[in-house]
C-alpha cells in the first residue's frame, strides 16, 4: 500500500479500512522520504479534501517528533518541506491551514532563524503588504485571508518559542519580540481604529468588517503574547517594563471602546425587535472574543505579580471600569446577562472584571501609604456598600439554572459547589463571594456591620415559603457562612442556631433550599481556635444536624443530607468538639451514614461520606465499638464496587485503620475484614495507589492486636500477612521504614510464632534488605532486631540468623570498622544483644562460621568493638556494652580473660565512672544522669514509635521495664558475672585469678570498689 492509500484508507468511514490504513501509515513513516510525499499530499488542491487533512494531521502528529531524525529527513527534504508549509497561506480549509501553522510553530522552535532564516522576515512581509493591500482603493478578495493564516501562523510560533527555557529559546524569543512588536502594533491600530469608526448596526452584518475584527484579534493575540513574555521573564529589563507598561496603557482605552462598542451594539440589536442576521452574529461573535483576549493579557499579568501590575499606569482605572461594568450588568435585567455571544452582558467578560478587582482590592487598603503614592483609589464606605449589597442581594442568590441543575441531581450539585468553591476564576457566583471575603478582610469597618444588618433584618422578617423569600434568605446565610470565624464576635451564634432550629421544621419543599444552607453554615461555623467551654450551643447543633442528616421529608433530599454529612465532619473535626454533646445522637447519625453511603451512587461522595464516618471514629474512640458492625458490614461489597477509584479504597482503609485503633482489644473481631483488606492494597495493581494506606491499616491492627492467630477456622488472621511483609522488607526500598515498624510490632506481639513459621525466610530478607538499604532505614531495620532478640529465646534466632548469612555479616562488618559510626554503632548493639543474651550460643555460632579461625575472629571483633566504643554516646548502649563484656567474661573463655587486665577493665571503669559522676551532679535535665539515676526505668518517647494509646504501649513500656539493661543494677551484675567466669574459667578459680593478677592491681582495687 502507498501512501496515497494508506491516507485514503485512514480516512475512510469503513473501521475495518481505517484500522489498516493506519498500521500502514506506521510503517511507511519509518521510510525516508515518506513524509515530504504526505506533506505534498496535503498541499495537493486536487485531492479530496478528507485525504489532505489526514496527510496534514500525520504530519503534525508524527513529522514534528521526527524533524532531527537524519535517516528520515535529509536535508534537502527539510528544505523543501519549509518551503512547502508557506504555500499554505492562501489555504481555504481551517483545519488544514492551522496544522500547517502548528507544524511551522513546532519545526522553527527546533531549527530557529539558524536553519530558517527566512521564516520571520517572510511572515513580516505577508502580514505587512496583505495588511496595507487590505486598505488600497481595490484590494484583492483574497488578502484577508492570507492574513488571517500569516497572523495565525505567527501567533502559534510566539506560542511555541516563548515557552523555551534555554538560553537559545530565550534568544530566539527576543528577537521575535524585537522584530515583530513595531509594525504588528502600527497595523492593529490601524485595523482598531477603522473597526472602531466603521462599526454600528447598519454595518454589522459586512463579512469584511467581520474578517477585519478577525484579524485585528490575531494581531492584538500576537501582541500580548510578547507582552507577557517580557512581563514575566527572570531578567527583565527597565526597557522591557517600559515596552510592556506602554503597551498596557494604550489597551486600556481601546478595551474601554471595544467593550462599549460592543455593548452598543447588541442593544441596538435588541431595541430593533428583530432576530439579528447569521453575518451580524458572526460580527458579534468575533468581537465577544476580542473583548476577552482583552480581559485574559489583563489576568495574565496580573496573577503572577499583583503589586507590580497595581502600579500600572491605568490599572486602577481600568479595574474600576471593570467595576462598573459589574454594577451596569447588575442593574439592568437578568436577561442581559448570558453565556452566549449575543448576551449583552457576557458572563465570563463578567468574571474577568470581577476577578481583577478582587485581587487588586487587596492592595486598595488605607493602611497601604503606596495607595497614595500611586494614585490607587481609597475606597470610601458608599463605594463598599454598594458594592457589598450588589453581590448579596444580585450575586449570591441562587439563579434558575441552579435550581434546576439542583433537581435534576441533587448529588452532583453538591459536589459541584464543593468543587466550585476552589474554582473561583471560573464561576462568577464563587468569585463574588470571594470578592465578599476581600472587602471583609480589607474593609472590616464598613463590610462586617453590613452584613450583620442584612443578617438581623433578614431574621426579623416573618419566614415566607415564597421561592424569591426563600432565595434572598439563603443567599444572605451564604454571605455569613463563609466567613463565620472572622465574623464571630459579631454574630450570636446561640440565637442564629435558634432560628435555625425553627427554620428546618418548616415542612415546605421550597425550604429544602434554607435547610441545605444551615447544614452547610453550621459546618463552617466551626472554630477555628479554641473557645471557652459554653460558648457555643453544642447541644443544639449537634440535634440540628443529627435531625438534617436523618431527614426524608418532602423539605429535606439528598442535597441536604449529604451537606450535613459534610458539616458532621467539619463540627467533629473542630478544635471545640463536644463530646458529651454528641453522646446522644451518636447512633442516630452513625446509622444515618450508613444509609447514606449506600444511598449516594458517585464514587466521590462516598468518599466525602467515609471521611466523615473516619473524623466521628476518630474523635469518639472507644464509644464507636457498640457500631462496629453497622460499619463494617457493608465495607466488603462497598469496597468491590468502587473499582479503581483509589480515593474511596484509601478512605475505607482509613475507615478501618479508625475502627482498630477505636476497637483496642476488641480488634480481634475485625481481622476478617482487616487481612484481606491489606492483602488487596498490597496487590501489584494496587500497591502503587495504597501502599500506605493498607500498611497504616496492618500498623494499626498489629498495634492493637492481643493475637496474630485467627479465632476463626478458614479465615485468614495477622499470622498470614507475615510473607507479605517478608517480601516487602527485601523489595520494597519505598515503604522500608514503615515496614520496618510492621515487623517490630509482629515481634512484640508474638515474636515465638513468627519465628517458628517464618525464622529462615525473616532472616533472608533482612540480609537482602541491609544489603540495599540507606542508612537510616538499615539502622532502624537493626534496631528492630534488637527487640526480636529481647523478646525471643535465642534457640528461636540462632539458626535462621546463622543459616541465612546474618550472622556473618554481622560478625563482619563489626570487625572490618568501616563506614558510618552510627550504622557501625547499630550492627554493634545487635551483636550485644546476642552475646548478653546467649553467650554460649554465640560462641557456638562463631565457632561454626566456616574458613575463619574463631580466637582470632574473636580477637579482630573485640578489638574493633574496643575502637567503636567511644562512638557510643547513649548510656544505655554504653551500660549494654559493658554487660555483654560481664557475659563475655562469664564464660570463663581464655580469648576473654586475656583481656580483662586491659579493654574489659578499662571499658566497665569508663561506664562505671559516668554512673558515679551522673548520680553526683544535681543537674537533674541532663540525660545522662536521668538514665542512671533512674536505673532506666523511664523508658524515653522515642523508644514508643508513635504506638502511645495502643495496645502496643503497653507491650513497649512493659518490654523496656523487664530488659535487663534497665532492670538490673550494673554493679551487681559485673559482681556475679566476674564470680561465673572464675567458676566456669578451663583451669577452674586459679586459672581465672592469675589472670586477674595479670592486671595493674591498683586498677583492680578501683574496679573492685566500685563494683562493690
Amino acid at each position: 500500500m502507498d501512501i496515497y492509500q494508506a491516507l485514503e484508507s485512514a480516512s475512510s468511514q469503513d473501521p475495518s479500512r481505517v484500522h489498516a490504513g493506519m498500521k500502514s501509515l506506521e510503517s511507511i513513516h519509518g521510510r525516508p522520504g515518506a513524509f515530504r510525499e504526505v506533506l505534498s499530499i496535503a498541499a495537493n488542491r486536487g485531492a479530496p479534501l478528507d485525504i489532505r487533512r489526514m496527510a496534514i494531521i500525520q504530519f503534525k502528529n508524527v513529522a514534528t517528533n521526527q524533524w532531527r531524525n537524519r535517516k528520515l529527513l535529509s536535508p534537502e527534504d527539510r528544505t523543501i518541506i519549509r518551503q512547502g508549509l508557506t504555500t499554505f497561506f492562501d489555504e481555504v480549509d481551517d483545519t488544514i491551514a492551522q496544522c500547517s501553522a502548528v507544524i511551522i510553530a513546532k519545526i522553527f522552535r527546533i531549527d530557529s532563524t539558524k536553519e530558517w532564516p527566512q521564516l520571520l522576515p517572510g511572515l513580516a512581509e505577508v502580514i505587512q503588504t496583505n495588511s496595507s493591500g487590505r486598505f488600497s482603493p481595490n484590494p484583492s478578495p483574497t488578502m484577508s485571508l492570507i492574513l488571517r493564516r500569516a497572523l495565525y501562523t505567527l501567533n502559534q510560533v510566539i506560542k511555541e518559542v516563548s515557552g523555551a527555557k534555554l538560553p537559545a529559546g530565550i534568544q530566539l524569543t527576543q528577537q521575535i519580540v524585537k522584530e515583530t512588536h513595531t509594525f504588528l502594533t502600527d497595523k492593529y491600530q490601524m485595523f482598531s481604529a477603522h473597526i472602531l469608526s466603521s462599526l454600528n448596526p447598519t454595518t454589522i452584518a459586512t463579512p469584511q468588517l467581520t474578517s477585519d475584527i478577525q484579524n485585528a484579534h490575531l494581531f492584538y493575540k500576537c501582541l500580548s503574547k510578547n507582552m507577557i513574555w517580557l512581563w514575566t521573564r527572570s531578567r527583565a529589563t527597565e526597557e522591557d517594563a517600559m515596552q510592556t507598561s506602554t503597551f498596557f496603557s494604550s489597551s486600556v482605552p481601546l478595551y474601554k471602546s471595544w467593550y462599549d462598542l460592543r455593548i452598543s451594539l447588541l442593544r441596538a440589536l435588541k431595541s430593533s425587535g428583530q432576530p439579528p442576521s447569521p453575518a451580524a452574529l458572526a460580527t458579534i461573535e468575533q468581537l465577544t472574543k476580542h473583548v476577552l483576549a482583552f480581559g485574559k493579557f489583563f489576568r495574565r499579568l496580573q496573577q503572577p505579580a499583583i503589586p507590580k501590575f497595581v502600579a500600572l499606569p491605568a490599572s486602577s482605572d481600568l479595574v474600576l471600569y471593570c467595576w462598573g461594568k459589574v454594577v451596569e450588568a447588575n442593574s439592568g435585567p437578568p436577561e442581559d446577562i448570558g453565556e452566549t455571544s449575543d448576551s449583552i452582558f457576557h458572563v465570563r467578560a463578567l468574571l474577568q472584571g470581577m476577578v481583577l478587582f478582587k485581587d487588586c482590592l487587596g492592595q486598595w487598603t488605607p493602611t497601604k501609604q503606596a495607595n497614595v503614592d500611586r494614585g490607587n483609589p481609597l475606597l470610601n464606605e458608599e463605594f463598599v456598600t454598594q458594592a457589598v449589597t450588589l453581590i448579596v442581594t444580585r450575586f449570591l442568590p441562587l439563579k434558575p439554572m441552579d435550581l434546576e441543575k439542583w433537581e435534576a441531581d441533587p448529588e452532583e450539585w453538591v459536589l459541584g459547589e464543593t468543587k466550585d468553591y476552589d474554582s473561583w476564576e471560573f464561576d462568577i457566583r464563587i468569585c463574588a463571594e470571594r470578592v465578599l471575603m476581600t472587602f471583609l478582610d480589607r474593609y472590616p469597618h464598613f463590610t462586617a456591620p453590613l452584613l450583620t444588618n442584612a443578617l438581623a433584618t433578614e431574621l426579623s422578617t416573618p419566614p415566607s415559603i415564597e421561592l424569591q423569600n426563600v432565595l434572598r434568605r439563603e443567599a444572605i446565610f451564604f454571605s455569613i457562612g463563609g466567613h463565620f470565624n472572622r465574623l464571630r464576635t459579631v454574630i450570636d451564634l446561640n440565637q442564629l442556631i435558634s432560628v435555625f432550629a425553627q427554620e428546618v421544621q418548616n415542612p415546605s419543599p421550597t425550604y429544602r433550599i434554607l435547610k441545605r444552607r444551615i447544614a452547610w453554615v453550621i459546618g463552617k461555623s466551626a472554630p477555628e481556635e479554641e473557645l471557652a467551654p459554653g460558648v457555643e450551643p453544642s447541644a443544639k447543633i449537634w440535634e440540628l444536624l443529627a435531625y438534617l442528616v436523618n431527614d426524608q421529608s418532602e423539605s429535606s433530599d439528598l442535597a441536604v443530607r449529604l451537606t450535613a454529612a459534610l458539616a458532621i465532619r467539619e463540627r467533629a473535626d473542630s478544635l471545640t468538639f463536644d463530646q458529651a454533646a454528641l453522646n446522644p445522637h451518636l447512633a442516630s447519625i452513625i446509622g444515618a451514614l450508613m444509609q447514606l453511603v449506600a444511598e449516594v451512587d458517585a464514587i466521590e461522595s462516598k468518599t466525602h461520606i467515609a471521611r466523615t464516618l473516619n473524623t466521628m471514629i476518630e474523635r469518639n474512640a472507644e464509644r464507636m465499638i457498640p457500631f462496629m458492625r453497622i460499619i463494617t458490614d457493608p465495607i466488603p461489597q462497598l469496597w468491590g464496587s468502587s473499582g479503581n477509584d483509589w480515593l474511596f479504597k484509601a478512605a475505607l482503609l482509613d475507615t478501618m485503620t479508625q475502627l482498630v485503633q477505636a476497637a483496642k482489644d476488641q480488634s480481634l473481631a475485625l481481622h476478617y475484614i482487616v487481612v484481606p483488606m491489606v492483602q488487596e492494597s498490597l496487590k501489584p495493581e494496587f500497591i502503587i495507589q495504597l501502599d500506605q494506606d493498607g500498611l497504616n491499616l496492618w500498623l494499626a491492627a498489629l498495634r492493637n492486636a492481643t493475637s496474630i492467630h485467627t479465632t476463626t477456622p478458614g479465615v485468614p488472621g495477622l499470622l498470614d500477612l507475615v510473607p507479605g511483609a517478608i517480601n516487602l522488607l527485601a523489595n520494597n526500598l519505598d515503604l522500608l521504614s514503615t515496614i520496618v515498624s510492621i515487623t517490630e510490632s509482629y515481634y512484640l506481639v508474638d515474636v515465638a510464632s513468627v519465628l517458628q513459621a517464618y525464622g529462615a525466610e525473616l532472616f533472608q530478607a533482612v540480609v537482602a534488605c541491609l544489603d540495599q538499604a540507606l542508612s537510616t532505614n538499615a539502622k532502624e531495620l537493626l534496631v528492630s532486631l534488637e527487640t526480636l532478640i529481647l523478646s525471643a529465646p535465642s534457640n528461636l534466632w540462632a539458626k535462621p540468623m546463622y543459616d541465612s548469612g546474618f550472622f556473618k555479616k554481622v560478625l563482619d562488618t563489626v570487625k572490618a570498622g568501616k563506614g558510618s559510626a552510627e550504622i557501625n554503632n547499630a550492627y554493634t548493639h545487635v551483636l550485644a544483644r546476642m552475646i548478653f543474651s546467649d553467650a554460649n550460643t554465640f560462641f557456638q555460632m562463631l565457632a561454626a562460621v566456616p574458613n575463619e579461625d574463631p580466637s582470632q575472629s574473636l580477637d579482630k571483633l573485640l578489638d574493633q568493638w574496643w575502637r567503636q566504643f567511644d562512638n557510643m554516646s547513649e548510656p544505655r548502649h554504653r551500660k549494654l556494652t559493658a554487660m555483654a563484656f560481664g557475659a563475655l567474661v562469664a564464660t570463663g573463655r581464655p580469648e576473654v580473660l586475656k583481656r580483662l587486665s586491659g579493654e574489659t577493665f578499662n571499658l566497665w571503669l569508663d561506664v562505671l565512672g559516668e554512673m558515679k559522676e551522673a548520680l553526683s551532679t544535681s543537674d537533674t535535665e541532663n540525660h545522662l544522669t536521668l538514665y542512671w539515676r533512674e536505673n532506666g526505668s523511664q523508658i524515653p518517647d522515642f523508644l514508643l514509635k508513635d504506638s502511645e494509646g495502643s495496645l502496643e504501649e503497653g507491650r513497649r513500656r512493659q518490654l523496656y521495664a523487664n530488659d535487663p539493661i534497665n532492670s538490673t543494677l550494673l554493679t551487681a551484675y559485673l559482681r556475679q558475672k566476674l564470680e561465673e567466669g572464675r567458676q566456669n574459667a578451663p583451669g577452674g578459680p586459679p586459672a581465672f585469678d592469675a589472670a586477674m593478677q595479670q592486671a595493674d592491681q591498683l586498677v583492680v582495687k578501683q574496679l573492685l570498689q566500685a563494683i562493690a
